[in-house]
């Protein structure tokens, strides 16, 4: 499970053996970008929301397998509840309006 954590918090807390996570470093003004709140089993989760979702795709596609960005991309485009302008909103912030059009943009 991957998790996306305030960079300055305590490394040491992040080291568990259940459940596995995977914590992801972020700048603490870039946590709460994109951050919905959903009931899941009666526990309320934060969560990405779609945009900001894809954002984090496009941002670390080296890290990812080429099949899974892919994949991730083209369901991203043709999902109807998708929001091509909080997507570029989110895109100015992160400094990848160039990726988004070059993978998004050009089926949207």
């Amino acid at each position: 499970m991957a998790n996306a954590v305030d960079k300055d918090s305590e490394k040491s807390q992040y080291k568990i053996e259940y459940p596995p996570i995977k914590p992801y470093y972020l700048e603490s003004k870039f946590l709460k970008i994109g951050v919905e709140t959903i009931q899941v089993e009666g526990f309320t989760i934060k969560i990405f929301n779609r945009d900001r979702a894809i954002c984090n795709v496009l941002r670390y596609k080296n890290k990812l397998e080429e099949e899974v960005f892919n994949n991730a991309v083209q369901r991203y485009v043709k999902d109807q509840k998708k929001n091509i302008r909080k997507l570029f909103e989110y895109a100015e912030l992160f400094n990848i309006k160039n990726k988004v059009q070059t993978y998004i943009g050009v089926w949207v």
